[in-house]
């Protein structure tokens, strides 16, 4: 007498398929499984804004920089802390980059430690041709850090007085 194959994958002889039980357990594992899942995914979402901001932000002050070295003529990058934007001449432009209403991030002033200040208004960086940078407005700090709304996620960008140079730092 044979096995068919609907007897061998329940293990219930005469009995095909599976029963309402076993499906409901199934899809509640399931259900459960997808909620982690989301959940991890939104704290991904969050934490690659603001590094992709602290990104755009360090990589505006690099230009910034070898653009005044190799011009040598100043060039300055503007962040608007106020407004959470930020905008370089090295782009040709005069156009703001807003990350705040469409990244859901707020740009702060920071500390070399990447803690907030409550400073506020326009910081200006001007890199020079010799490779340095000045601060105006918006604090003495040299630097700019980005995190969530609710204050997660935070990064920082911190240039070097003397060297002009950016680092990110994650704390």
């Amino acid at each position: 007498m044979g096995v068919n194959a609907g007897e061998a994958v329940c293990g219930r002889q005469g009995e095909r398929g599976v029963s309402l039980v076993e499906l409901l357990v199934v899809m509640a594992i399931m259900a459960v499984l997808f909620g982690i899942a989301v959940g991890s995914w939104n704290t991904v979402q969050a934490r690659n804004r603001t590094e992709g901001v602290i990104e755009q932000i360090a990589s505006a002050m690099a230009l910034a920089r070898i653009r005044a070295q190799t011009s040598g003529r100043n060039q300055t990058v503007e962040v608007d802390f106020t407004n959470d934007r930020f905008r370089t001449q090295a782009w040709g432009g005069t156009g703001w980059r807003n990350v705040g209403a469409s990244r859901h991030v707020d740009l702060l002033a920071g500390t070399a430690a990447c803690a907030p200040s409550t400073t506020g208004g326009i910081k200006v960086f001007t890199f020079t041709p010799r490779g340095t940078v000045r601060v105006t407005g918006g604090g003495t700090s040299f630097t700019v850090m980005a995190r969530t709304r609710d204050g997660k996620y935070p990064a920082c960008v911190v240039v070097n007085s003397i060297t002009g140079r950016t680092r990110i730092v994650r704390p």
